[in-house]
């Protein structure tokens, strides 16, 4: 009888411990969200990559183009399948803003300087779209800056 309440007492004691060390573990260990910062790279030799002109998340929404770009990336903008509307070209740019030049087929070059998070719109075409170039985040265990810059062109009604 003696032994089992000892062993029921160091059970308790020891589920007690083992609470209050799990309640004290220094969350700041665990991965966070940061914001991953742009920051070009003259030595990055892949080239961009991007969606189709697409309803986001596929079921509503204006079509939008998610593109994944550094200086001198080029990207069409186009619907699946369906003909290139127009290309981006990333001119020049840092963690801040992003010059980028809009190539249609059917008028002259136009370039747009865009802010981090401050969307901007153009007519291309008979079509108005709205670029944008916002904030990422990621967890802190992955890498704190990228070589590539994400953009969204939505096309608006």
């Amino acid at each position: 009888m003696q032994l089992s309440r000892t062993l029921a007492a160091c059970l308790s004691a020891g589920l007690a411990t083992l609470l209050l060390c799990s309640c004290a573990t220094d969350k700041s260990a665990s991965p966070q969200s940061v914001r991953q910062r742009f920051v070009p790279s003259t030595t990055d030799s892949a080239s961009a990559n991007w969606t189709a002109l697409a309803p986001f998340p596929h079921v509503f929404g204006d079509p939008q183009v998610i593109a994944h770009a550094g200086i001198g990336d080029t990207f069409p903008v186009q619907e699946s399948g369906g003909p290139v509307l127009f290309n981006v070209l990333v001119l020049a740019g840092d963690d801040n803003h992003l010059v980028l030049e809009i190539r249609a087929a059917e008028s002259p070059a136009k370039k747009l300087n865009l802010k981090r998070n401050q969307p901007a719109s153009l007519s291309v075409g008979p079509s108005q779209f709205e670029f944008s170039y916002p904030a990422i985040h990621v967890s802190s265990a992955d890498p704190p800056a990228a070589s590539k810059a994400m953009l969204i062109v939505k096309k608006r009604p």
